[in-house]
């Protein structure tokens, strides 16, 4: 059997590419996109634009209770607030009760006219005068002294959704009623609220989905004018959502959570639980949730008192 050039040449053309192909995408899976920032620390990729997102050092190595050398986990019974870790007669605080998974669905508030299927008696007059068709995909909890809501902003009514904010708490327009809006299909309400919009990332690399949340809602937690803690602290209220609240939006629930010292990973079962992961891989949306975690790491004191009000 004689096999001429031009069947070598394709053959040896599509294996090659083949190798390259995958050659390709082994490599900027394991890399740590650092093609032009080496050395610029995290602090300065938020602020800079740049490429350097995590080390795989950061990435390997999770944060769990099962990493803590510790002799009992215990519920901290003098202000019920707390799970801390005791060792030596030590006392670590891991994260708040509210952040227990298998209890959070206690704290939803809900319509006076909803089956329960919680167990849960929480309802609310100031829900009840919102049309329940014209918010989609609405949960929210009362957390502490703070109501934190997550929506379907871009398939619901913008009217309606500002009476939601200011029937829970004193928000009005000048501080875009401290929801957030991270999709971009509703422009009245982009034009109405705070709008920071993140493309999908169901197709991207957990790394660089993080650092694509983080770039846009960094200074919503806590320094920029209008921000998450602020409005916790004098509003009482924190609504956050995307264009179906399935995907970019619960993210962002979840990364409040964390910020306030919910570990990520009872914050992305919180989340999921709720509102499901809908195609988004949960290692992406792990990615997400903790780097809000370090975040809240690096700035202890505002995570103590986004904490304090979510349990007080």
């Amino acid at each position: 059997m004689i096999i001429s050039r031009s069947s070598i040449f394709f053959f040896s053309t599509f294996f090659f590419s083949i190798f390259f192909i995958f050659t390709f995408v082994t490599f900027v899976s394991t890399s740590n996109f650092t093609f032009a920032a080496n050395n610029i620390d995290l602090e300065q990729c938020y602020d800079n634009d740049c490429d350097n997102i995590f080390s795989d050092e950061y990435w390997d190595n999770k944060i769990s209770e099962n990493d803590f050398n510790v002799d009992t986990i215990n519920l901290d019974e003098e202000n019920n607030s707390s799970i801390y870790l005791q060792k030596n007669n030590q006392k670590t605080t891991i994260e708040p009760t509210y952040c227990d998974p298998n209890k959070f669905a206690n704290f939803e508030v809900k319509y006076n006219n909803n089956n329960n299927n919680n167990n849960n008696n929480n309802t609310s007059t100031a829900l009840n005068s919102i049309d329940q068709k014209s918010i989609q995909r609405l949960h929210l909890f009362q957390l502490g002294s703070v109501v934190v809501a997550g929506m379907a902003i871009g398939k619901s009514t913008t009217k309606e959704m500002a009476k939601l904010a200011t029937n829970y708490s004193s928000s009005i327009s000048e501080n875009s009623y401290c929801t957030w809006y991270v999709g971009r299909t509703n422009k009245v309400a982009a034009n109405k609220f705070n709008y920071k919009h993140i493309s999908g990332v169901s197709l991207v690399f957990p790394r660089l989905a993080s650092w694509m949340f983080m770039r846009k809602l960094r200074g919503s937690f806590f320094y920029e004018e209008n921000n998450f803690l602020d409005c916790a602290e004098k509003h009482h209220y924190i609504a956050v959502g995307c264009d179906a609240q399935k995907h970019r939006g619960p993210s962002v629930f979840g990364m409040i959570l964390s910020f306030s010292g919910c570990t990520p990973r009872h914050a992305a079962e919180i989340v999921n639980n709720i509102w499901g992961l809908n195609g988004v891989p949960a290692k992406t949306r792990f990615a997400i949730i903790e780097a809000a975690y370090q975040l809240g790491n690096s700035n202890p004191i505002q995570r103590m008192k986004l904490q304090t009000l979510f349990s007080n």
